[in-house]
């Protein structure tokens, strides 16, 4: 018998599956879920052989929690940013609907978008043309007031819904729509090239 039902090894597991895929930004807190996800696999495996009980649960549990952990973003969230390329401009140009007072810089593969208004965007669209013509664009779904968000730049998408071709992700010029208490405004800013 190699796996036994537990009631508190089900419990453990959940607990590491929330902690590791909670994008916190916080590695102590994913730390805990890699542990957690050696101590469910240890439960569930208790009865088992000695070695595939000592052997196999870290290693399972390092699989599940990296995989936990690159799926659900919050990897990406504890890496220190490089240092930021700021825009050309340093007031991006105000386009339509109400002022939405943002900042935004090119941060290697990685565009940084920051609200710097008193309330929340709700609904950000960020684009910019690609060498090819089209246009690329990327969701978030809210930036709180005083935050930076970063999108990598593999994470646009064009209009046929196809991630942009690395080598036609040039952005020169980036335009941010979103929502502020539901009135819509834009900015255009141009970004310094990639170095």
């Amino acid at each position: 018998m190699i796996f036994t039902y537990s009631n508190l090894a089900l419990l453990v597991g959940v607990a590491a599956v929330i902690l590791s895929a909670i994008p916190s930004g916080r590695a102590d807190v994913a730390f805990a879920g890699l542990v957690a996800a050696w101590a469910s696999i240890y439960l569930f495996m208790r009865h088992s052989v000695r070695t595939i009980r000592l052997f196999a649960p870290p290693m399972a549990a390092v699989f599940l929690w990296f995989g936990l952990i690159s799926v659900s973003g919050s990897l990406n969230t504890w890496a220190p940013r490089p240092e930021a390329v700021p825009a050309a401009s340093s007031h991006p140009a105000h386009t339509e609907g109400i002022d939405l007072r943002g900042d935004v810089r090119l941060a290697g593969q990685e565009i940084l978008v920051t609200n710097e208004a008193d309330k929340p965007w709700s609904d950000v669209v960020l684009s910019f043309g690609g060498a090819d013509g089209q246009t690329y664009a990327s969701r978030l779904r809210e930036v709180a007031p005083g935050r930076t968000s970063g999108v990598q730049l593999s994470r646009f998408v064009g209009a046929d819904g196809h991630p942009a071709p690395a080598a036609l992700v040039k952005p020169r010029v980036l335009r941010v729509e979103a929502k502020i208490d539901g009135r819509v405004g834009a900015f255009t800013s141009p970004l310094a090239p990639q170095g």
